[in-house]
């Protein structure tokens, strides 16, 4: 139709022009007049045939670009469906230490972070934690989350964070860092009452968006200053339940942005991830002089030859805060097979992925583990159905504090996973003067949507 128009519009100016200039020539006294105003509406109408033709591509061009935002926005929400499926939670990051830092979707690509990454492992003892950028944190101290660790920083060295202390569990590279804050000022009472929170900074939050002050989730409209708090925030929400938080409490969130692109459109999509259930079992599940929630089984064989010979307690010998202890009495060849059992707070459904995490010792006088004497433990995974599977069995001996690393594994289908459970198998060597003897402690369990189902922190009583 615009093409038909300017062709009607060029038919009618060669007309208009042909009648003047024919006019021109019957009329001798005006034909200079006539001439110039013949080639000042042809340069009119020529400029406006180059409008009809700009307009008419850039219309194009603004189609296209409307096109392209909207895929854009689209790939950027499947972006984020894509790493919540398809990679173990936290570790949402997208980058070249988990296998590359875009994703082909539909007519373009995403690539999803989170506030910081790793760019290199941690090491249980580590004083530095080296991340891909420090920006948006707070600074020069403050808290981060890394898998289930919150580890406290007092500054920040270009993308490097000083730990207040040694941090206290292995990390992969590239595994996720989210910001943590505190309830600050005052306390929140054990109820549903929508309120501000009141924190130490927001730095790196995202509001409206969730947040998680142990098992309850909190969804907070907005952030203000003068105090530094949260805004408007619904407490319960999604159907948690409702706790008291005291002053000094961990604030976490789990923020996910998608950048979904497009040709030359690009569109960005953030999300403050919910975590599910399952408050962490805090504060010594092996306290000293007592195995606390971790109760005795008898788990067959249950051979405890020698009971009075056989410590089957809590010691403080292997790393000074409270460590589960198996040993063997000294001068006799003394075995001991028994387990230990915790429940989980919340059960965890069929099929999901999870990580194990734990740390082990064995020692040994006048035999050496694995030869003369045997040092064994076993973690297995208890279901609602009563069946069980093994998850990992020590294949060494170390005489120093070894942590096995995140292991990950995916629960049976079409049961709850509902409790795990330790064995341990300790037997001195049949020598003179023989002993054997097994710690065990700093065990975690990570599942997608809960920081800490089972969490172990050592404490000192």
């Amino acid at each position: 139709m615009r093409n038909k128009s300017i062709i009607d519009c060029r038919l009618l100016t060669a007309d208009f022009i042909s009648k003047i200039l024919n006019s021109d020539f019957r009329n001798p006294k005006s034909r200079g007049v006539s001439l110039i105003a013949a080639i000042f509406i042809i340069v009119i109408l020529a400029f406006m045939g180059v409008m009809f033709v700009s307009l008419i591509g850039t219309s194009s061009l603004t189609s296209v670009n409307d096109l392209q935002s909207a895929q854009a926005l689209y790939v950027a929400e499947g972006g984020n469906e894509f790493v919540l499926k398809n990679r173990a939670f936290p570790n949402y990051s997208m980058n070249p230490n988990t296998g590359g830092t875009s994703q082909n979707l539909g007519a373009g690509s995403f690539s999803v972070t989170t506030p910081a990454y790793l760019t290199g492992a941690v090491a249980i003892g580590d004083t530095a934690i080296n991340v891909n950028s420090t920006n948006g944190f707070a600074s020069p101290s403050g808290r981060v989350l890394i898998d289930s660790e919150v580890i406290a920083y007092t500054n920040i060295a270009g993308n490097t964070f000083n730990p207040a202390g040694p941090v206290t569990a292995t990390h992969l590279i590239g595994n996720a860092v989210y910001p943590v804050t505190r309830v600050a000022n005052v306390a929140l009472a054990n109820n549903c009452t929508a309120t501000d929170v009141q924190v130490d900074y927001v730095n790196n939050f995202i509001t409206p968006g969730i947040v998680t002050i142990g098992s309850e989730y909190f969804y907070c409209a907005g952030t203000a200053a003068g105090p530094t708090r949260f805004t408007s925030c619904s407490r319960c929400y999604k159907g948690s339940s409702a706790s008291a938080h005291l002053v000094g409490a961990n604030v976490f969130q789990y923020m996910v942005a998608s950048a979904g692109t497009v040709g030359n459109a690009s569109r960005t999509v953030k999300i403050a991830v919910r975590s599910s259930g399952g408050e962490a079992i805090q504060n010594g599940l092996f306290p000293n002089g007592s195995l606390g929630s971790w109760p005795d089984i008898n788990c067959p064989p249950n051979k405890q030859e020698g009971v009075t010979s056989i410590d089957m307690g809590t010691s403080a010998s292997a790393d000074g805060t409270g460590s589960l202890s198996i040993k063997t009495d000294v001068g006799r060849k003394k075995t001991m097979d028994d387990c230990r059992q915790q429940i989980l707070t919340t059960a965890i459904p069929p099929s999901t992925p999870v990580t194990l995490n734990l740390n082990y010792q064995f020692s040994t006088i006048n035999g050496a583990c694995g030869v003369a004497a045997t040092c064994a433990f076993t973690i297995d995974f208890i279901y609602s159905s009563g069946a069980s599977e093994t998850v990992w069995t020590n294949a060494a001996f170390p005489n120093i504090w070894t942590a096995t690393g995140n292991i990950p594994w995916v629960t049976m289908a079409g049961v709850n996973l509902t409790s795990i459970r330790v064995s341990y198998s300790i037997e001195s060597a049949n020598v003179n003067d023989a002993q054997a003897t097994g710690w065990i402690d700093g065990i975690s369990l990570i599942a997608p949507g809960s920081a800490a189902l089972l969490n172990w922190q050592e404490v000192v009583n």
